[in-house]
């Protein structure tokens, strides 16, 4: 998983990966429940991220999040 926070306005997860045999058991969500909290401890009242129209996986995973259809991607704004 990478999540750039850096100067940009709003922190970003950037990837997040699993392992075929780890794949649809709710690890990368407890990854990103794990990873947002510090940024929601530091201030952070949004994160976004972006996915391919193509990418079923990711996409499920974003809307799971709440992300919403933005410009013909994907977009997961969290507060």
């Amino acid at each position: 998983m990478r999540i750039w926070n850096g100067p940009e306005p709003l922190p970003s997860l950037g990837m997040i990966g699993v392992l075929p045999a780890y794949q649809r058991k709710g690890l990368a969500w407890a990854l990103i429940a794990q990873a947002f909290r510090p940024l929601h401890e530091r201030g952070a009242t949004l994160v976004t991220a972006e996915a391919d129209a193509t990418n079923d996986a990711s996409n499920a995973l974003l809307r799971s999040l709440g992300g919403q259809v933005t410009a013909g991607s994907l977009e997961l704004r969290r507060p």
